[in-house]
């Protein structure tokens, strides 16, 4: 069973967002990620996670992440950079991991806003993470080896996002939020499903505990009694009612966690679930650990991402981004939002291929390939009909997340720039692996 342990990481935010002046001759001035995921910082009381444990001033850790992965763990990640050295502990998991993992290989370089970390623990060079942190908000973003954490050396490994923060006050976390969920489904028969699925989702503070409601592909009534569309009418597929969230804080270290996630008693078995609360430039991004298992036995391993609900502008969204689907970036795709709602997404396999065609701002799109409105998403509708339409949630300058249909309804990574593939001769190599 998972341990009972949660943390909180801050994330960073939607890049070219910018502050108006009063009127009068002052024209509007640019605000920094930077300065706004600071902002955010002040906002929730959120401080850097400490290296603090008895493991971490064993081996002089300075630097500490703690991150959520895709396949429904969470993980310690704590960096000595004088002497390259780190550690890698499992908080979190649903699956055989050793609870510790020490590594004398640890490259780093530096790339103007970013620093990227490359971890070895088994003589092959980024055998164990690859991380690139987004100094901006503090944000970071890449993969972690599921096999090492097992003992192994298989590349096999599994997309992570996580921060440098923690807060201690759930009382900040209360909001309206755009969310997309992403979880491996596997039945009492063995047949594995994916899906990431957006929605609404708002949290809400009663003077002693924190709650929450959801509603897929969907919003939240007014009453707060059923999932709606545009025009207000109960939704006709998926949970016709909000499904019903609690949350817990661990007494001894903390941490916040999302205990349960339909607040209802069926025998399920709902794991205790880390929640990394990330500092981004919007506002307080959430990234959860998802592990349950239903009475019929099926398991549901995954994690959710939330930003806080604003309407965007195209000024927010115009952008490149480097995006991967794969594990070790092994597919790497580059996504591209125009001035003139136009798109285009590209990706190398057996050649150059790509795909284009057009975005709308704060549209969710459902499994059924209908589109709802959801402030803070985007849908981007493939100009061939080749593609399922996409839902792209931004939730800071420093990451952005996306249900990609090609095949499988799984989730996608977006970061700002490519980081630098290193060889272990220390010399460094440009490279186009996006994480």
């Amino acid at each position: 069973m998972k341990k009972a342990l949660f943390s909180l990481a801050m994330t960073t935010t939607l890049g070219a967002l910018t502050a108006c002046g009063g009127g009068g001759d002052d024209a509007a001035k640019p605000v920094s990620p930077s300065s706004l995921s600071q902002q955010t910082v002040s906002d929730t009381g959120a401080t850097l996670i400490p290296a603090n444990t008895a493991s971490d001033q064993s081996f002089g850790a300075t630097k500490v992440f703690e991150v959520v992965a895709s396949v429904g763990d969470t993980w310690r990640i704590a960096l000595n950079p004088d002497d390259r050295t780190f550690q890698v502990t499992t908080i979190g998991t649903s699956r055989e991991t050793v609870n510790a993992l020490v590594g004398s290989r640890l490259q780093i370089v530096e790339d103007g806003d970013f620093t990227h970390y490359y971890g070895d623990s088994s003589g092959n060079a980024s055998s164990t993470f690859k991380l690139t942190l987004d100094k901006r908000t503090q944000t970071v973003v890449g993969w972690v080896s599921q096999a090492a954490l097992a003992g192994g050396t298989s590349r096999v490994a599994s997309r992570v996002s996580g921060t440098a923060y923690q807060i201690a006050n759930p009382a900040k976390l209360a909001g309206d939020y755009t969310y997309l969920l992403n979880t491996t489904y596997t039945d009492s028969n063995g047949v594995i499903t994916i899906k990431a699925q957006p929605g609404h989702m708002r949290l809400k503070w009663n003077g002693t505990a924190l709650t929450g409601l959801t509603c897929p592909n969907s919003h939240i009534s007014t009453d707060e009694q059923l999932c709606v569309d545009d025009a207000g009418a109960r939704v006709q597929s998926g949970p016709v009612t909000p499904q019903i969230l609690t949350f817990g804080q661990n007494s001894q270290t903390g941490r916040i966690y999302l205990a349960t996630f339909d607040g209802q008693n069926r025998g399920d078995i709902f794991y205790q679930n880390n929640i990394h609360v990330q500092m981004g430039d919007r506002g307080v991004v959430l990234a959860m650990d998802y592990d349950f298992q239903n009475q019929l036995g099926a398991r549901y391993l995954g994690a959710i991402h939330a930003a806080k609900q604003v309407t965007l502008s195209k000024a927010d969204v115009v952008t490149t981004m480097q995006c991967t689907t794969g594990y070790s970036g092994s597919t790497a795709y580059t996504l591209q939002l125009k001035s003139d709602n136009s798109y285009s997404y590209s990706w190398s396999d057996h050649g150059l291929q790509t795909e284009d065609g057009t975005f709308e701002l704060n549209q969710v799109s459902d499994s059924f390939n209908t589109n709802t409105a959801i402030k803070g998403a985007v849908v981007l509708t493939d100009r061939a009909g080749n593609a399922s339409p996409k839902t792209l949630v931004p939730l800071s300058s420093s990451l952005w997340v996306m249900r990609d249909d090609y095949g499988t309804s799984k989730l996608t990574y977006c970061a700002p720039r490519n980081p630098n593939l290193v060889t272990w001769s220390g010399s460094g190599s440009s490279g186009n692996n996006p994480l």
